[in-house]
């Protein structure tokens, strides 16, 4: 029957149990999704770019996928059409990286796979999947979530562009609750920025629409009645009375206005005591009696 020679079997050995399931190595999945392109499996080389779902991509990669029509589509690529669904990564880099794959070819050198190529401007963290990054939609730059939350303002701290803490803030590598937060907050989005398409188009149907008459005949324009902004609201050609758009009055009368507040603050800068001073002739420049030197040369030996 076995185990003969004095062996003693053990109990898995004797009884078969159900095997647990495969779980996946923590480092290297965080090296995975951290270090290498999410559509290429490449390492990140610059310049990085994120889609609105928090995934890094090389750029050259998306845009070798977007030419190529004639293969097959990624599914995990579906929500990106074309290069307004990226935004380029504004990183900082890690002063204490170093590249160490040259020597790790040889054998003799240890890779940290922890240590990272880039960091939080802000926090001094390593961008290595350990703590939670997120960059804005508006500028790009990325920041450590711990630094955004320490920050009260809705003010990007690198190049103090405004953002929405709510809907311009994209985090990185998030788990697939996140993921799905941030999916639903793209498709409506683009619900909204159609609908707003759609808007423009009826508005622009309805001027053209409104500018014809009814009856065929145009407007009759009134040459005597001047303008309230001094601009001339007709113009003759060929002999011919037509009127101006509302859209070029609007210019016209905008470019005349700024104008004149140009030219106002200018005038302003001019009768300035500080623009005043630049020049000689100024009160500030002339010296004082007590400055100026006597005609007569003074020696102490004559005294």
């Amino acid at each position: 029957m076995g185990c003969d020679g004095g062996t003693i079997p053990k109990r898995h050995e004797l009884v078969r149990t159900k095997k647990k399931a495969e779980q996946k190595d923590k480092n290297a999945d965080l090296v995975a999704k951290w270090k290498h392109c999410a559509l290429s499996n490449e390492i990140l080389r610059e310049p990085i770019v994120a889609c609105e779902l928090g995934r890094l991509y090389n750029k050259d990669a998306v845009i070798e996928y977007l030419l190529d029509k004639g293969s097959e589509k990624v599914e995990k690529m579906n929500h990106i059409k074309g290069l307004k669904d990226i935004h380029t990564l504004n990183l900082h880099a890690n002063p204490s990286w170093k590249n160490k794959t040259d020597h790790a070819e040889k054998g003799d050198a240890y890779i940290d796979d922890q240590n990272a190529k880039y960091i939080c401007s802000v926090a001094g963290i390593e961008m290595n999947g350990r703590y939670k990054f997120c960059y804005l939609r508006t500028c790009g730059c990325v920041f450590s979530n711990r630094a955004l939350k320490e920050v009260r303002d809705e003010i990007c701290l690198t190049c103090s562009k405004k953002y929405s803490a709510y809907d311009d803030v994209i985090i990185l590598n998030g788990s697939k609750d996140e993921e799905d937060l941030l999916r639903q907050k793209l498709e409506a989005r683009k619900s909204a920025s159609k609908s707003d398409r759609k808007k423009k188009r009826d508005k622009a149907k309805n001027g053209e629409t409104n500018g014809h008459l009814s009856n065929g005949h145009s407007e009759k324009v009134d040459e005597d009645k001047p303008s309230t902004s001094g601009i001339s609201t007709t113009k003759k050609q060929n002999g011919k009375i037509g009127t101006k758009s509302n859209h070029v009055k609007k210019l016209e009368v905008g470019s005349a206005v700024n104008g004149a507040k140009r030219r106002i603050e200018e005038a302003k800068i001019y009768k300035s005591d500080t623009f005043k001073s630049i020049f000689t002739s100024h009160s500030s420049a002339k010296r004082s009696k007590d400055e100026k030197a006597h005609w007569i040369t003074y020696n102490p030996y004559h005294c």
